[in-house]
């Protein structure tokens, strides 16, 4: 699972993150934002950058998305980013 676009938007504060996995059961089985910082950081440390991360937060919503081959101009049989 890989981040393959981060940007915010200016105006509302808004951050968005695009995670590319092949389906969506491949992201369910990628680890937690906050699994991620405790491997980072350990576990004290970790939990507490979770927590202030959530703080900060005001919404955070999980959509499934597939790309549209006609806009991203792949061919029949060709794969986005080769993934």
């Amino acid at each position: 699972l890989a981040c393959i676009v981060f940007f915010s938007q200016y105006g509302n504060g808004a951050n968005y993150y695009l995670w590319h996995a092949r389906n969506f059961a491949e992201y369910l089985k990628a680890p937690t934002p906050e699994q991620v910082l405790i491997r980072a950081y350990g576990s004290e440390q970790g939990v507490r950058l979770y927590q202030l991360w959530q703080s900060c937060l005001v919404n955070y919503e999980v959509m499934e998305m597939t790309t549209r081959p006609d806009m991203a101009g792949l061919k029949p049989n060709e794969r986005w980013f080769g993934l």
